[in-house]
Formats: structure tokens, C-alpha cells, sequence
């Protein structure tokens, strides 16, 4: 089981929620009413039903967009962080983090690497 804190930066039209306590993947996926196989796509950052989410975490309640919105360009990795928590983060799909910085599936970025958030 791994246990899960992230916050969003969004700020464009996407339905998110906070979790108000610590709860499992699989908890909250039913609480909000959504498969867990939906859940965890949509939450790129949770791999097990079990998984905790922390209260506090931003979680998102449907698929993030495929390019980022907002007004930032750039993210430095900071240790442990990965391009899933980085697309969490910015409400963006990992796999579209990935093809901008030519990150192979499989494959993580260093610590103090720039992750580019737009082409």
C-alpha cells in the first residue's frame, strides 16, 4: 500500500475533489460513484485500489485534460517526484508530460530536471 499526498495547480474547468480523511482509492472511487478502474485512471498517481490518499489531496473525478492550461511553462523535479505527480500536480496526463520531454514509459527524470508543462 502506498500512501499519497498531492495538491493540484488547476485552474480550468475539470471536476476535482479534496479528500476530508484518509481513505483508500478504492473507498473514495465508490464514494464518488466512479469504477476504481476509471479512479486510478484518472488519478495516474494512484497504481493499487489500495493505495491511501491523504486528506488534503487534490483527487480528480474525471479525466485530466491533454494539455496544460495554465500559465507556467516549466516544473523542476524535486527528489521523488515523478512525471505522474508532476501531471497530477498541473491536471494534466502523464502521457502528454512525457511525449513533450521525451520520457519513455518506464523511464523517470532526475531530481532538478525541467519538466516542460507545454510544446
Amino acid at each position: 500500500t502506498k500512501i499519497i499526498t498531492a495538491n493540484a495547480k488547476i485552474n480550468y474547468d475539470i471536476k476535482t475533489a479534496k479528500v476530508d480523511k484518509d481513505l483508500s482509492a478504492k473507498l473514495l472511487a465508490e464514494k464518488y460513484n466512479i469504477p476504481i478502474r476509471n479512479f486510478i485512471t484518472f488519478n495516474e498517481i494512484v497504481l493499487l485500489p489500495d493505495d491511501v490518499i491523504t486528506a488534503g489531496t487534490t483527487i480528480f473525478l474525471e479525466n485530466k485534460k491533454r494539455d496544460y492550461q495554465g500559465d507556467e511553462t516549466s516544473y523542476t523535479l524535486k527528489e521523488g517526484e515523478t512525471i505522474e505527480y508532476v501531471a497530477h500536480m498541473y491536471g494534466v496526463r502523464a502521457r502528454t508530460l512525457r511525449s513533450i520531454n521525451k520520457i519513455k514509459k518506464g523511464e523517470e527524470a532526475k531530481a532538478n530536471a525541467v519538466i516542460k508543462l507545454k510544446k
